[in-house]
């Protein structure tokens, strides 16, 4: 049996995906040249070029709100944050828009986004490097309508 540490196992994911289906593509700080915080990414951006390796500002809300309206048009855009702390900027986002424009365009409008990023690191990293926030993302959940009552 073949042994990879997690960022290996990334890394190769990524690969087979983004040569799987061209509609697939990484944006992050740091995901292009550089290869990604904990080098997630290294080697990808020589292999599948700067339009789909795509370096972001440090703006997690601005480059999932980009996503989220590119998943919503049929890309399948990653999220590749730095730390996972840091998804707290686009929790709005999420909340409000990615988790349910399937639902409110009735099924039209897929929503094929992953996000990812590092948590719960530990050690020599600060305060805002450090979170757990599965309870968060445990309430995105589908939404359905409610069920009229009578009043």
């Amino acid at each position: 049996m073949r042994e990879l540490t997690y960022v290996e196992a990334a890394r190769e994911g990524l690969a087979e995906e983004m040569e799987r289906d061209p509609l697939v593509w990484v944006v992050g700080e740091g995901a292009g040249p550089r290869g990604g915080n904990f080098n997630t990414t290294v080697g990808l951006y020589d292999r599948f070029g700067p339009q789909r390796l795509v370096d972001a500002p440090i703006s997690e809300r601005g480059f999932t709100a980009l996503c989220t309206g590119a998943a919503a048009t049929g890309t399948r855009p990653i999220v590749d944050f730095m730390f996972i702390d840091f998804i707290a900027d686009a929790f709005g986002d999420l909340f409000n828009q990615t988790s349910r424009l399937q639902w409110m365009s009735g099924g039209r409008l897929k929503m094929p986004i992953v996000l990812r990023g590092c948590m719960g690191v530990f050690g020599a990293n600060g305060a805002h490097h450090t979170g757990n926030y599965y309870p968060s993302f445990t309430s995105l959940s589908r939404r359905r309508r409610p069920t009229p009552r009578a009043c």
